[in-house]
This record gives structure tokens, sequence and C-alpha cells, in this order.
């Protein structure tokens, strides 16, 4: 166990820098779709097509 320990000890700062960023990432991609959930456009309708004369 005290090698376990030991390279936790080395690795500390990697390893909360890691888990930091999978939690940016993680609400970042949350929030994305969450608000492009409630964006909700207009959809396009083409009601007739347009023929031009040659």
């Amino acid at each position: 166990m005290s090698r376990f320990y030991n390279w936790l000890k080395e690795k500390k700062t990697w390893i909360i820098f890691w888990i930091g960023l999978l939690i940016i990432v993680t609400l970042s991609f949350g929030i994305g779709y969450l608000v492009a959930k409630e964006v909700n456009p207009a959809p396009i309708i083409i009601e007739k097509s347009i023929d031009y004369e040659k």
C-alpha cells in the first residue's frame, strides 16, 4: 500500500489537473446540450418551387 500512496503523492498535481479538466469538459458539454435544447429555431418550410423562364 505504501507504494500506491507514494505514487499518489508524486502524481497529485497531475491527477488534480486531469480531474479538473474532466469536470470542466463534462460541465461544458452538459450546459451546451441544455442550451441547445431550449433554443429551438423555427423549421424551414418550402411552400412551392420557383420556375425560371429561359
